[in-house]
């Protein structure tokens, strides 16, 4: 049987600067944050990615988050700039 928490991961991030500030497997919401909840939904928001789009890549999003920011305009993860392989693989 295939678990939600497999399925799925949620991205929390920052609204102002798209860098993530959180992330786990599964389907969550603001109520992660629990009695911080009101305050963080000011500064942050939420993306739910599947993640078989990212098997290519293993859990690298859940292992290393501060690898990738969030895109605002299309809400889409981004890798940054320094953590690019700078020589060809192959």
């Amino acid at each position: 049987m295939v678990m939600v928490s497999d399925l799925y991961m949620t991205v929390f991030y920052s609204k102002s600067t798209g860098i993530i500030t959180n992330c786990c497997t599964g389907v969550q919401d603001m109520s992660f944050y629990r009695n911080l909840q009101a305050d963080y939904e000011q500064i942050f928001e939420l993306v739910v990615f599947n993640r078989d789009d990212f098997a290519d890549r293993g859990d690298a999003v859940l292992a290393n988050p501060s690898a990738f920011t969030i895109n605002l305009e299309t809400k889409t993860l981004k890798i940054k700039a320094e953590f690019v392989p700078q020589y060809p693989i192959g």
